[in-house]
C-alpha cells in the first residue's frame, strides 16, 4: 500500500456521482488501482508523509509499529489483574466478558494433547468459554 501510494502516479478523477478518487493505470497489463483522497491525504501531510515513505521502503517496520499499536488499541481502557483477567467495574455477571489476553508476540504456543500431537488453540479454550457464558 505504501510503495504503491509513494511511488505512482495518481490522476485525480471525479465519478458521475460526483465521487472523487485518485486513478494509477499499469500501461503493460491495463491494470487500473484505485485511491481515495484520505489516502492522497497522507502524502500532503507534512507529519505523515515521511512515513509513508519509510513504510513504502521497509514493509517489517510498518508491521511491527502496526502490531505494537493495534495491540495497544484493542487494550486501550482495559484494566487487567496480575493474572491477565479484565478487573473494569463493568465485568460483572451480564456486564462485559474478555476474551483471554492474547500472548504479546505474534504466533501461538503448542500444547500436547493425551496423544502428544498439538492441538488447536481454539480447542483449548472451549472449556473456558463455557464458564464465560454460564456466568450470563
Amino acid at each position: 500500500y505504501f510503495k504503491l501510494l509513494s511511488t505512482l502516479e495518481w490522476e485525480p478523477r471525479t465519478l458521475p456521482s460526483g465521487v472523487k478518487q485518485f486513478g494509477y493505470t499499469d500501461e503493460d497489463t491495463e491494470t487500473e488501482l484505485m485511491m481515495l483522497p484520505s489516502d492522497m491525504a497522507l502524502l500532503a501531510d507534512k507529519g505523515f508523509a515521511p512515513w509513508v515513505k519509510k513504510y513504502g521502503e521497509d514493509k517489517e517496520l510498518f508491521f511491527k509499529d502496526f502490531a505494537a499499536v493495534f495491540a495497544k488499541l484493542m487494550e486501550l481502557g482495559i484494566k487487567r489483574n496480575e493474572r491477565g483477567e479484565v478487573t473494569n467495574l463493568d465485568n460483572e455477571k451480564g456486564g462485559y466478558i474478555s476474551a483471554p489476553k492474547k500472548a504479546d508476540t505474534p504466533g501461538y504456543k503448542k500444547h500436547s494433547g493425551d496423544d502428544g500431537q498439538p492441538v488447536a488453540e481454539a480447542e483449548g479454550l472451549e472449556k473456558k468459554n463455557a464458564q464465560y457464558r454460564s456466568r450470563l
